[in-house]
Order: C-alpha cells, then sequence, then structure tokens
C-alpha cells in the first residue's frame, strides 16, 4: 500500500509481481474484510487464483502509475485490483490517488465504502474520514435507503458493484442521472441536481416485479380422418362435338376409296393389254420412241400412276377423317342395337365395318 512519498528508487526497489500478488493475498486474509453489516449476512466469497493473479497485476501497475505522478491511472488501476480481490489496502491506495488526482466526489464515494465494508479497520476509518471532510465543500452527497438489495449506476459509469440496502455516493455539482436496479430486471431513474456541499436521502423500494407471462395454448391436435371409399372418376366433360363430322362423311370417303382402287385396276389390265409389248414391238420397229403405238402405252402407264396417287391420297385422307373427325357415338349414352359403322384400316386398304 501507499503510506508515504518514499524516493523513486526506493519505490522501485518494491514494485514486483509477486510482491504485489503477496500484498493482495495477505491483506484478504484479514479478518476485518468479513465484516459488512449492510451485508446479506453470509462471508463474502473468497477471490480465486485468478482473480487474485488479476489483482497483483493491476496493483503493479497502478504503483508505476503513482510514481510517475499519474494519479488517474494509478486510481483506475488500484480500484480494479480492489474490485477483483478487495482488500483495505488496495482501496486506500485508490482512495489517495483519486485525492491527489483532485477527484474529490469519486475519492469520497471509495471512502464511504471503505466505511461501509470495513467499519473495524481504524486506518481505513481514519483516512475515509478526512477524505469525506475534504469533499464535502465541493461534492453533492447522495444518500440512497432501499429495502431490498440494489446496485447504483450514475452517468452510465458503476458506482457500488455489490448489492447493498444502504449506501453514501457523492458526485459533483450539476446534473446527474442516478440508475437504481434490483433483482429481476426492476429498475428506477432519478435525475439529481446537485449543488456543492449539499446533500440528498432517497428511500426507493423495488417496483412489483411484472407476473410472469401465461404460458402460449397448446395447438389443438390436427383431426385425423379416415379414408373413405375411393369415387369413381367423374365422366369426361369434353363434349362429343369436339369431333364434328358424322360416320357418312367417313363412309362416303370409304366408298370413293374403294372406286378409284377398282379404277386403278383396271387402268393397270387396260395399260399392259392395249397395246401391249408385243404389239409395240410389231408395229414400232424402226420408229424409236416417237411411234404412235409406244406414245400410246406411255400415256396408258401415266394415267394408271396417277390413278395411283389419287387413290392412296384419298385412302390416307379417309383414314384421318374416321380416326380424328368422325363421332362414331353420342356421349356416354350406350350405344343403340342396331346398325353401327366402324372404319377397318390394314395395309394397302380401307374398308367400312358395320354390325346391323
Amino acid at each position: 500500500m501507499l503510506t508515504t512519498r518514499t524516493p523513486a528508487g526506493t519505490l522501485a526497489n518494491m514494485r514486483g509481481s509477486a510482491v504485489a500478488f503477496a500484498i493482495c493475498a495477505a491483506a484478504w486474509s484479514v479478518p476485518a474484510h468479513a465484516a459488512d453489516p449492510q451485508g446479506a449476512g453470509a462471508p463474502p466469497t473468497a477471490p480465486g487464483a485468478d482473480q487474485i493473479q488479476f489483482a497483483a497485476h493491476e496493483h503493479d501497475l497502478g504503483y508505476r502509475a503513482y510514481v510517475d505522478k499519474h494519479y488517474d491511472e494509478a486510481a483506475t488501476h488500484f480500484e480494479n485490483a480492489f474490485f477483483a480481490a478487495p482488500n483495505q489496502a488496495e482501496l486506500r491506495s485508490a482512495i489517495r490517488s483519486r485525492r491527489d488526482a483532485g477527484q474529490l466526489a469519486r475519492a469520497a464515494t471509495l471512502a464511504a465504502i471503505g466505511l461501509r465494508k470495513f467499519p473495524g479497520d481504524a486506518v481505513t476509518a481514519k483516512l475515509a474520514e478526512e477524505v469525506i471532510a475534504q469533499a464535502r465543500p465541493e461534492a453533492y452527497e447522495v444518500h440512497v435507503v432501499s429495502s431490498a438489495e440494489c446496485s447504483v449506476v450514475i452517468d452510465e459509469k458503476i458506482v457500488v458493484a455489490d448489492r447493498v440496502k444502504d449506501f453514501r455516493v457523492f458526485v459533483s455539482p450539476g446534473r446527474h442521472d442516478l440508475l437504481v436496479s434490483w433483482s429481476e430486471d426492476r429498475s428506477q431513474r432519478v435525475p439529481i441536481d446537485g449543488a456543492a456541499g449539499g446533500s440528498q436521502t432517497l428511500t426507493l423500494d423495488p417496483p412489483v416485479a411484472a407476473p410472469p407471462a401465461p404460458p402460449s395454448p397448446e395447438p389443438a391436435p390436427t383431426p385425423v380422418l379416415a379414408p373413405g371409399p375411393e369415387q369413381a372418376a367423374p365422366p369426361s366433360s369434353t363434349p362429343a362435338a369436339s369431333r364434328p363430322l358424322g360416320p357418312a362423311v367417313f363412309i362416303t370417303g370409304a366408298v370413293l376409296t374403294a372406286a378409284l382402287a377398282g379404277v386403278t385396276v383396271w387402268s393397270r389390265v387396260d395399260a399392259a393389254n392395249n397395246p401391249g409389248p408385243d404389239t409395240v414391238r410389231r408395229v414400232c420397229v424402226g420408229q424409236g420412241e416417237s411411234c404412235p403405238t409406244f406414245q400410246e402405252g406411255v400415256n396408258a402407264d401415266r394415267r394408271t400412276f396417277v390413278l395411283l396417287g389419287a387413290t392412296g391420297g384419298v385412302a390416307l385422307a379417309t383414314a384421318a377423317v374416321g380416326v380424328f373427325f368422325t363421332r362414331w357415338s353420342h356421349g356416354d349414352q350406350a350405344a343403340p342395337r342396331g346398325a353401327s359403322v366402324a372404319p377397318a384400316l390394314g395395309f394397302g386398304h380401307v374398308a367400312v365395318q358395320g354390325t346391323f
């Protein structure tokens, strides 16, 4: 801890991390630390090894800064060390550093924490009373009393790290925003307009906790329906009028195809016999293709080919009419018992078959 302004060379010999660690560990073991009149009655939890090591490191940084007269920086490190592993010596170093930095309001707040946490430590009490007496003419004192343990934040900065029911804080003159927080996310903001040398007592009760939201109802189970009997597919709604031609058109085409086929057969027979190859060879000797008899045979063959092509074209058209365009029945009505006609297609022929 810091007690006197010794020369820098002497202080430098005392600033090892191991020495600082021993100071923090030894200070924690002092029984006076456990005396906290505003606590919950249970002794505070001892810091772990990591916290003590962190506190020792912060103490060493604060010591170096204080030797260099960087009092504000030193106070920050001493406070970090105190809140990591609370002990009287570390708190006294923080109070002196804040006082030497000219931050009397913060120094007095730390002094009030020392009086509350270590009432049996005479050295801490003496220093705390001196600093509070020095700060009162220049700072504004706020005394907070609550029926439940709470923590306080002033101007978005934590003032009291632990939860207590009765505590004092000091602020510089002017406007400030005090936030008091209780358990279950309950809080209350209090604006403060402080004047130098003034004081204020706030008696606060935690707001009533909001009742827990009722659990949302579980969604009703979706009913499972038993499979019903399979339904027959509805009859096709395609109107019979989509095939616009009646059987008569197909029958006419079939008759015409048969007639052309007969004429084609006759033409082929006639071309083979009139005049015939024997007659052409006998009559047209030495005349070549200009022979009239030869030309008559050529014309007969040409007529036969034309008739054959016409017969095939009519046959294909008749087949298309019968398959795609002829309405052979009347929708879903039962076919009448009587005459019925349907196309019959085969290789090289088109015919009509019917029942009577």
